[in-house]
């Protein structure tokens, strides 16, 4: 019997740690369920070579600094892309909707995946190759955890957004604050559904991925991928938990150039050094949703600052494990220090919730 062939399209084209292990996750999902997945490689003008050059020509003060920065850049894309190649099947490039009018893809069933494929202001304007608006009329499309990574969306875009997906026959979100988006624009059955990185618990992605520590001794994670109010305060909340619990401060860096406040730079680590120093973390501090996402599916201790923008990811994944406490605003306070997470509830509503998600996926592909 041949397998149902499913075909998805998400946000991995970055450098980024969680677009790329959400991609790996929801193609293993996908393929636990019995059937042949490919990824659409879509390639989007923002994140090409070209765009980036066009951003470093466009400040006087960045041009010296060329050379040197467009080898950061292919570095860091060999190294996030090189790891979806070894680990997921990916389609040909697509950079436009032309390319992919003239060499549609065929499945039975196509995917919009998770991540913010929904966000007009981070992908700059509704990009309609994450709505398959090139497909014939009757194609079989669903979304699965979909973001918008925003609460409220300009009436103009609703009114195109809405009807790209009146196609969908399922659709499922990543928050509650685009699940109430979307029904307040008319659509009635709409699910709220985990980030593909968690429907993986610990164990699997142990299994999978990770499988030796890269570093030995006691240690606290800064993960700061995206700006907040202040990168001062979270390192000395960082120093302050780290003097108490005796810990070395471990960060990351995408430029080769170390953070002095840290007490070690991981520079151009790649997804599996990712994945063991969030696993092996006494502590984690960050500003970031999959930060937060590992940090809670790994049980690490953990504390968030959020980020200045779109930050609603965040407030869900919080709220829906009951860790919404372990948002920090200003400095720790002392008292607050030794407040580890119980996760025997977290787990739970875990547990259920990986249900759910799967139980979604295997109705909607049926």
């Amino acid at each position: 019997m041949n397998k149902k062939r499913v075909i998805f399209i998400t946000i991995h084209a970055v450098s980024n740690y969680g677009s790329v292990l959400q991609t790996y996750a929801t193609d293993y999902i996908l393929r636990q369920l019995g059937v042949e997945v490919q990824i659409l490689n879509y390639i989007p003008e923002r994140v090409t070579y070209r765009r980036f050059l066009c951003r470093q020509l466009s400040k006087w003060w960045r041009i010296p600094l060329i050379p040197l920065s467009s080898l950061f850049f292919v570095f860091n894309r060999r190294i996030y892309q090189g790891f979806l190649q070894r680990h997921c099947r990916l389609s040909p490039p697509y950079y436009c909707m032309d390319d992919i009018k003239r060499d549609i893809p065929l499945a039975d069933v196509y995917v919009t995946g998770s991540d913010q494929v929904w966000n007009s202001i981070y992908n700059g304007g509704i990009d309609e190759m994450y709505f398959f608006s090139y497909l014939p009329v009757g194609s079989r499309i669903i979304s699965f955890a979909s973001s918008f990574g925003r609460e409220s969306l300009p009436e103009q875009e609703q009114y195109a957004v809405g009807k790209f997906l009146r196609r969908y026959s399922r659709l499922s979100v990543r928050e509650q604050s685009a699940k109430t988006l979307l029904e307040n624009m008319g659509f009635t059955d709409v699910e709220w559904l985990l980030d593909p990185t968690l429907l993986l618990d610990k164990d699997a992605w142990y299994r999978q991925l990770i499988k030796h520590r890269v570093i030995k001794h006691p240690y606290l994670v800064v993960y700061t991928p995206y700006d907040a109010a202040s990168k001062e305060v979270i390192y000395r909340t960082a120093r302050k938990i780290a003097r108490v619990r005796r810990l070395k401060i471990i960060t990351f860096s995408w430029s080769g150039l170390p953070e002095l406040r840290a007490d070690r730079t991981l520079s151009f680590a790649g997804p599996l050094t990712f994945l063991s120093v969030m696993y092996h973390a006494d502590c984690v501090v960050t500003t970031s949703f999959h930060g937060t996402a590992f940090s809670i599916n790994f049980n690490r201790q953990f504390w968030v600052y959020k980020p200045v923008r779109f930050s609603t990811r965040l407030h869900s994944i919080l709220e829906l494990t009951g860790l919404t406490h372990r948002v920090l605003q200003d400095v720790i306070p002392d008292e607050m220090i030794g407040r580890d997470i119980d996760y025997s509830e977290p787990n739970r509503i875990l547990h259920a919730e990986r249900r759910k998600s799967r139980d979604f996926l295997v109705q909607a592909l049926k």
